[in-house]
């Protein structure tokens, strides 16, 4: 049934309401980053901390820099899976699919690599001072160093899913670590949990995002076509085994061809007679399963029983 929803949503559905349908879980994915940082600014605002909250406010673009590693491979991963999709080559979904993932996964690894190696002047470059550094460090090494990875897997995963019509769920993979994301924040942050200001905000984002991801795994290993193009061979369509070509065989009979159409399997009352046919001949040829130049050599011999059996040599005298 979900199946037929999503090719329905793609082959039959006007395209405004297609649009439509695709698009807002699509705006909401691309801003889940921007998201994030409200959420994080929200509650630290209320420590009424404003070295805690120029920190929040001084890592900002570092984290919207994401959305160019998660537009790079998210959109055109998704976009070569959908027209694939469309036209039934399953090989090019699973290469795509397994192109954006693995190039967000090792970007996202080079990007918390290169601003861990380089945090001194990309502080100086946010524009941290003396004061501020070291909760803009604290806020960083949460969502940038250690959660680059699930950041951006985050967001790529959701162009993933929704590549095959799962809108829904794309959309709640997405929600969903933002509204933990709100969950945790006064827990790290506010004086009555943990107090740990800028840097708990970090911690709640990675925890969130990692929360996402787990989601999107699940996801991916129980979409149908995502999962069988994955463990199908190449070029192999969703594992079903590929139909005979050519004409149909002769004496196929109704089970083999009804209404001009060719059917690879007959129904199974037609195939048991089939079978029990094929029993009985074999009963009543025994010579069949001799060899085979023995078959020939006696078939046209006289003295060949009319049941194929071939007299004995005390029974050449009666003949």
């Amino acid at each position: 049934m979900e199946d037929e929803k999503k090719a329905r949503l793609f082959e039959s559905t006007p395209i405004p309401r297609a649009v439509l349908t695709l698009s807002v879980p699509t705006v909401l994915s691309s801003l889940v980053m921007v998201l994030y940082n409200l959420a994080d600014t929200y509650f630290v605002g209320m420590l009424q901390n404003p070295i805690q909250n120029s920190a929040v406010t001084l890592a900002a673009p570092v984290l919207l820099a994401f959305n160019a590693v998660n537009n790079l491979f998210g959109v055109g991963s998704s976009s070569m899976m959908s027209r694939a999709l469309g036209a039934k080559d399953y090989d090019t979904v699973r290469r795509s699919s397994a192109f954006g993932f693995y190039c967000a996964l090792l970007c996202g690894a080079l990007f918390s690599a290169l601003t861990a190696a380089l945090r001194v002047p990309l502080l100086a470059l946010l524009g941290a001072d003396a004061s501020t550094a070291q909760a803009t460090m604290d806020y960083l090494r949460w969502t940038v160093f250690c959660g680059a990875v699930p950041a951006i897997l985050n967001v790529v995963m959701a162009y993933l899913v929704r590549s095959e019509g799962a809108t829904l769920h794309a959309s709640i993979g997405s929600m969903s670590g933002w509204a933990l994301n709100i969950v945790l924040d006064p827990i790290f942050i506010l004086p009555w949990g943990l107090d740990m200001g800028a840097a708990g905000a970090g911690l709640a984002t990675c925890i969130s995002n990692c929360a996402a991801c787990a989601y999107f795994f699940v996801q991916l290993l129980c979409l149908p076509v995502l999962l069988r193009t994955a463990l199908c061979p190449a070029g192999q369509d969703l594992c079903v085994p590929p139909a005979r070509h050519g004409p149909a065989p002769a004496g196929a009979g109704a089970g083999g061809v009804r209404g001009g159409r060719a059917r690879l399997h007959p129904e199974p009352a037609q195939r048991h007679r089939h079978d029990g046919a094929q029993q009985l001949h074999r009963r009543l040829r025994p010579g069949r399963h001799r060899r085979h130049g023995h078959r020939l050599q006696n078939q046209h011999d006289p003295h060949v029983h009319r049941h194929g059996r071939v007299p004995g040599p005390d029974a050449a005298g009666k003949l």
